[in-house]
């Protein structure tokens, strides 16, 4: 039999070394990740109400919510205290429960965390709309009450968020 000659070698040890190299580059090779606006993680701890009309109300084109019919700035007038018998091993924090449009779409989901994030609260339920039959037949709204951990900003920078109420 005889040999390949030294010019098909060559070839041969280069196709060899590019298709290992193209593996390794394959293989090690990172996704980029989808750049997400916030991360919410759950508390376990809910509220229902049968009024969610009640709750303040985000506008945003003025990044203020309704409370009892005037525009405020500031939410945390609206604070309440959760019930620490209501979950085992979760602390006794204060937390609000606010509303947005339910047309509502993710910014202004983002806009209206950074809203919090800007006085200090880290805990909130956000209510957009949809009521649930409850105890009795009533139409009541359950509302999941998440720590609110970071947002991105208008510039992309993602805020942290540090709890003035614990």
């Amino acid at each position: 039999m005889k040999p390949f000659s030294p010019t098909l070698r060559k070839a041969l040890a280069a196709s060899a070394i590019t298709l290992a190299l193209s593996n390794i580059w394959w293989f090690s090779r990172h996704e980029p990740e989808e750049a997400l606006d916030y991360q919410l993680h759950t508390t376990g701890v809910g509220l229902l109400t049968d009024t969610p009309e009640a709750l303040p109300l985000f506008y945003e084109r003025s990044g203020k919510w309704q409370i009892d019919g005037k525009l405020e700035s500031s939410v945390s007038s609206k604070l309440l205290q959760t019930n620490p018998e209501a979950v085992a091993g979760y602390p006794n924090r204060k937390y609000v429960a606010v509303r947005l449009r339910e047309n509502a779409g993710a910014d202004i989901f983002r806009r209206a965390l950074i809203s919090l994030l800007n006085e200090g609260i880290c805990k909130a339920g956000i209510y957009a709309g949809k009521k649930a039959i409850g105890p009795g037949e009533t139409l009541q709204a359950e509302i999941d009450i998440y720590d609110l951990a970071w947002v991105r900003g208008e510039n992309g920078e993602k805020r942290m968020c540090q709890s003035r109420f614990g």
